[in-house]
C-alpha cells in the first residue's frame, strides 16, 4: 500500500507534534529569515498562533502522521506579529529572547 500525502487545516486541536513539524520544516528551508533564527521555540508560538487566530489559515501536507510541508496565510490587515504579540506579550519575546541578546 502506498503512503498517501494529505492536505490538512491545523486548527486549535492539533497535535504539538504537527505544529513542531511546521517551525522544523520553517527552519530547515527558511533558516537565513529572521524568525528562523529566533529559535525553534518561538517558530512553534508562531505556528501555534497560525493555527489558533482568526483571520489565519495553516494547511500541513501530512503523510504517514508526519507534516512534510505546510502552507500559511492571513486576511489582509492581518500583523502576524504583531497579533502575535498582542496574545503573548511575555512569552514571544522571551522565546526570541536568546536571538534578541545576540
Amino acid at each position: 500500500m502506498q503512503p498517501s500525502l494529505a492536505i490538512i487545516p491545523i486548527g486549535k486541536a492539533t497535535s504539538e507534534e504537527w505544529i513542531n513539524g511546521c517551525a522544523v520544516i520553517h527552519r530547515q528551508q527558511l533558516g537565513v529569515g529572521l524568525m528562523a533564527q529566533m529559535g525553534d521555540g518561538f517558530l512553534r508560538l508562531v505556528y501555534r498562533h497560525l493555527a489558533e487566530n482568526e483571520g489565519t489559515l495553516l494547511l500541513a501536507a501530512v503523510e504517514d502522521g508526519a507534516v512534510k510541508g505546510f502552507a500559511a496565510a492571513a486576511l489582509p490587515g492581518i500583523s502576524l506579529l504583531g497579533d502575535l504579540l498582542k496574545a503573548h506579550p511575555f512569552e514571544a519575546p522571551l522565546r526570541a529572547g536568546g536571538y534578541l541578546l545576540t
